[in-house]
């Protein structure tokens, strides 16, 4: 959310006011005044989506749902009309009202209104790519919640037992779920945004399901911060490479997270149409978001949707996305309903501090000398050469470039690979990596650790009825012992227990 600028200045103006006159006192006053107030906004939003063919969802997360006037009118939005079977059964139900658009919302019964709801969506005929709002349908105001033990949620504390909660400040618009749950309903959206830690909002909006009685879902979390134009301009291609390799940081450690502690692939998702919509980032798209910043910190007058990352276990939203062109954010992806509730609140926590304070985890120092040693020639290429830093290239690229590995078919390694995009790290060139490059030691490690893993892959062994659980474990073995999962989560800021 944007600063409330009105009253930072008011605030510098009294602060100054009672600063001492002498140069030192007030330099050292003035200071303390200014941290007092720029201490970062914690915006943050989560996507709850949530599915209505589920056998618990229906009776459950409609309870968070109403139309505009709690009136079935206030659905009927642009022309359209009630069922056939909706009116006889309202004539039979409630004979003394003479329209059934007077009815209540609640006076139908959840399977009802899933029902109303997909007849009026086709009637609707909504292009999802352009409009996503299921007009009509609104957030409620107030929705009562059962809890079974003492429970904090939104920073109010609740007895066991059931209560009215006020979470009007909390969700906003409900949209579908996606492109093809528009006509028949098979999902979704809301949007639960506070001022509040990204880590401690994905919590909460994991105890708003379960006192409404549904299980946990997967969450994407939208994490916002201001946009460091004049961060940037200092230093436009060191800065725009230091904040870019950032993201890719945070990429990697979303990954590394769903194969460590949740026991899943980096595996790219494609709807029955062919479309992408999941799948882990592509070196191009890292090269665009380090131009991206680049242009931003060389004045470059920027397009519409540039710096809008969909496709990747964290993407990104620009300056055209959000309450004002002076954000951007990262939209954390990856978080399934497997996922270790502490783990998520610490790295998306850790993500929001390194965003709003522009400290990025890799210092200056060491992503200057990055650029040197990755340079040829008088020509810095510092998009191509972020990424090139990345994993997840072609494979025939990756197994022409790669020092270090066993004799392995490679069209085994590429077939097991197809579900198994992971997999291309075992023939990265790590030392390529400005976390690692400088690192003579864990460059080694891991480098043995690749030999390893690729050699379990290979072997054969009647014994494994399950590749995906047996090349899960190649993987999270890899990651842990040679290094990277530690080395990469804690330099995003990630507190780990020993």
């Amino acid at each position: 959310m944007p600063f409330n600028i009105f009253i930072q200045k008011i605030f510098i103006l009294i602060s100054l006011w009672l600063c001492s006159v002498t140069a030192y006192a007030a330099k050292s006053c003035i200071l303390t005044a200014l941290n007092s107030i720029i201490e970062p906004q914690h915006d943050s939003a989560v996507e709850l989506e949530l599915g209505t063919e589920l056998p618990s969802h229906p009776p459950t997360f409609l309870k968070l749902l109403t139309t505009t006037n709690n009136k079935l009118d206030g659905l009927l939005q642009n022309g359209e009309t009630l069922p056939a079977w909706l009116l006889k059964w309202a004539s039979n139900k409630f004979p003394h009202i003479t329209k059934a658009t007077e009815l209540n919302w609640d006076d139908l019964t959840p399977e009802m209104q899933i029902m109303l709801l997909r007849e009026i969506s086709k009637q609707r005929k909504q292009n999802f790519l352009i409009d996503r709002q299921i007009h009509g349908i609104v957030a409620r105001k107030k929705v009562k919640l059962i809890f079974t033990k003492p429970t904090i949620f939104m920073g109010n504390e609740y007895k066991p037992g059931a209560h009215e909660v006020d979470v009007s400040k909390f969700l906003g618009n409900v949209e579908y779920s996606g492109l093809n749950a528009v006509e028949n309903v098979i999902g979704v959206e809301l949007h639960f945004r506070a001022n509040k830690p990204a880590g401690e909002l994905s919590n909460d909006a994991w105890v708003l399901l379960k006192g409404l009685g549904i299980p946990r879902n997967h969450q994407h979390i939208h994490i916002v911060a201001p946009l460091p134009v004049e961060w940037l301009r200092a230093e436009p291609e060191l800065r725009a490479a230091i904040i870019a390799d950032f993201f890719r940081r945070a990429n990697l450690a979303a990954e590394a997270i769903t194969i460590v502690q949740d026991g899943n692939s980096i595996k790219t998702r494609e709807g029955p149409d062919g479309i992408r919509y999941f799948g882990s980032l592509m070196p191009y798209i890292l090269s665009n978001v380090t131009r991206y910043f680049l242009n931003i910190g060389r004045g470059v007058i920027l397009n519409k949707h540039d710096g809008y990352v969909k496709i990747a276990w964290v993407g990104m939203r620009g300056h055209d996305t959000y309450d004002s062109p002076n954000l951007w954010g990262t939209e954390f992806r990856s978080i399934s309903r497997r996922s270790d509730p502490a783990l998520v609140k610490n790295v998306l926590n850790a993500l929001q501090y390194a965003m709003v304070r522009n400290e990025f985890g890799v210092p200056k120092e060491q992503m200057e000398a990055w650029i040197k040693s990755r340079s040829t020639g008088s020509i810095t290429d510092v998009p191509r050469l972020l990424g090139d830093a990345w994993y997840n290239k072609d494979w025939v690229q990756l197994w022409d470039k790669t020092p270090n590995h066993p004799e392995l078919a490679f069209n085994k390694l590429k077939k097991s690979g197809e579900n198994h995009t992971e997999l291309k790290m075992l023939i990265h060139d790590w030392s390529k990596d400005p976390l690692f490059f400088n690192d003579p030691v864990i460059q080694k490690m891991i480098a043995i650790e690749q030999n390893r893993a690729l050699t379990r892959l290979n072997e054969t062994d009647p014994k494994i009825t399950d590749l995906d659980t047996h090349i899960n474990t190649i993987m999270r073995d890899f990651l842990l012992d040679s290094g990277i999962y530690e080395k990469v989560l804690r330099s995003l800021g990630v507190k780990l227990e020993k």
